[in-house]
């Protein structure tokens, strides 16, 4: 037998209780639960709705539903890390290799216009305009996406879409690197050659990041409104 719209409305309510918060899991879970209530009720005619419910949930073990929410949860960490290692190897192949090519030319062309005392000057400035960029991006998609959303997704959460906090922690020292060197000019420190390559391939890959963190989210969102409509705002 069919479940009633009233029992399935019961299914999300019991999900949200066994703390299944985003929608997409909750449609997969309540999918799943009412598939195996009818085959129950099917087989047993005189099985309630309630009592199908609990013998389907026993069958999940000691952990309930977190068995499945486990399983999708490692599912999208690894569908996203592809997904992340897809796009950075795209800015290595044409067209999007352009782009790399320009902002490492930007990189290389510098010592030719500065002094190499001004270099940490120059990467202090190139590490502000990267902050920028990427703060631009976050902006950028929290008032195009996050805005729109009106229920929680598992498929879009944030961290799913981040890149390794240790690079901001890399960028935090290279920072400090160059107020350093800035600092002590006058003392005859010089940023070396070796350090500024460096320091300004790490900006470069910061730029990358923001750029593939921003198709990202297209992606996943625009895919993310084709499978849950009711998970956005009208």
């Amino acid at each position: 037998m069919m479940l009633t719209k009233s029992q399935i409305d019961q299914l999300f309510v019991f999900c949200e209780k066994h703390r299944v918060l985003h929608y997409d899991l909750q449609v997969e879970i309540v999918d799943h639960l009412a598939n195996a209530i009818e085959e129950r009720m099917a087989n047993t005619p005189s099985l309630d709705f309630d009592t199908a419910l609990k013998q389907v949930h026993d069958g999940f073990g000691p952990l309930g539903l977190r068995n499945m929410t486990a399983g999708r949860e490692q599912a999208m960490e690894k569908r996203y890390r592809f997904m992340k290692w897809q796009l950075f190897k795209s800015y290595f192949s044409l067209p999007k290799f352009a782009f790399t090519c320009l902002l490492l030319a930007l990189v290389v062309s510098m010592p030719a216009f500065f002094r190499q005392d001004q270099l940490s000057w120059v990467l202090l400035v190139f590490f502000g305009l990267t902050a920028l960029w990427y703060l631009r991006f976050h902006w950028a998609v929290y008032q195009r996406y996050r805005k729109q959303q009106r229920l929680p997704l598992l498929m879009t959460h944030s961290s799913y879409l981040y890149f390794s906090p240790a690079l901001l922690a890399f960028g935090f020292q290279i920072l400090n690197g160059a107020l350093k060197y800035s600092g002590y000019a006058a003392e005859g420190l010089q940023m070396s050659m070796v350090q500024y390559y460096l320091c300004s391939i790490v900006c470069v890959f910061y730029i990358l990041f923001a750029q593939i963190r921003w198709e990202m989210w297209h992606i996943v969102h625009q895919k993310a409104r084709e499978m849950y409509p009711l998970a956005f705002a009208k």
